[in-house]
């Protein structure tokens, strides 16, 4: 049996973290450790990302709060709140939220994702618009190929 040294642990409650902003979302950091980053992610309907691929990520998703429909290669689930959803790298994926507004702790691994959603509020110049259009899908597609993302295609939830 091993003991974990007190510096090891990490405790982040709520508020806490550091937050991003994605579009009208909020990505708060609970954690960049280890090869992974967990974040919080406050999502709002009609705010939800394209249909994309990660090269060098897995995401996983529990959802805590609301109704979400992930779209996840050919399946759709529909999903509640205690609901966990894994999405291995090279699987299309997205998500639309049912409920106006939806909380999901997701967990990507390897670390990268943070970093992502950095160089997307760069490129955007502290502009970002409320929710993603098609216009912007030649930047946002240009930034997150640079993290091993592919956008191929629209949201399918999108209303």
């Amino acid at each position: 049996m091993s003991v974990t040294a007190p510096s090891q642990i990490v405790a982040t409650h709520r508020g806490e973290g550091r937050l991003i902003r994605f579009f009208a979302d909020e990505f708060e950091v609970k954690s960049q450790r280890d090869g992974r980053d967990v974040v919080d992610i406050t999502a709002n309907a009609g705010c939800e990302p394209p249909m994309h691929v990660h090269d060098h990520e897995d995401e996983s998703f529990i959802v805590l709060e609301g109704a979400v429909t992930f779209f996840a290669g050919d399946e759709v689930i529909d999903a509640g709140p205690g609901t966990h959803v894994y999405a291995p790298r090279g699987i299309a994926h997205t998500y639309a939220v049912r409920s106006g507004v939806a909380r999901m702790i997701v967990t990507a691994s390897p670390s990268g994702f943070v970093e992502m959603l950095d160089a997307v509020n760069e490129e955007f110049g502290g502009t970002m618009p409320a929710a993603p259009a098609p216009e912007h899908f030649p930047l946002l597609g240009a930034t997150l190929a640079r993290f091993g993302i592919t956008i191929v295609g629209p949201n399918p939830g999108a209303a």
